[in-house]
C-alpha cells in the first residue's frame, strides 16, 4: 500500500468515528435533557426513542 492510500484510509476511518462520536454525544446531551423533564432514567429510554429524539433535534425542535 502506497503512504497516501494508507493516510486516506485512515482520515476516512477518523472522520467516521468522530461523526459516530458526535452524534451519540448529541444523543446523549438531548436524551439527558429529556429526561430531566421527564424524571426518567436513561437507562430505561430504550435507542429507538433515542434516535427520534435526536431526529426531532436535527429537524430544528
Amino acid at each position: 500500500m502506497k503512504q497516501n492510500e494508507l493516510f486516506s484510509a485512515f482520515a476516512k476511518q477518523a472522520r467516521q468515528h468522530h461523526l459516530q462520536k458526535s452524534r451519540t454525544m448529541l444523543a446523549e446531551r438531548i436524551a439527558m435533557g429529556r429526561s430531566a423533564r421527564r424524571k426518567q432514567p436513561m437507562s430505561q429510554v430504550s435507542n429507538k426513542v433515542i434516535e427520534k429524539w435526536v431526529a426531532a433535534a436535527r429537524r430544528g425542535r
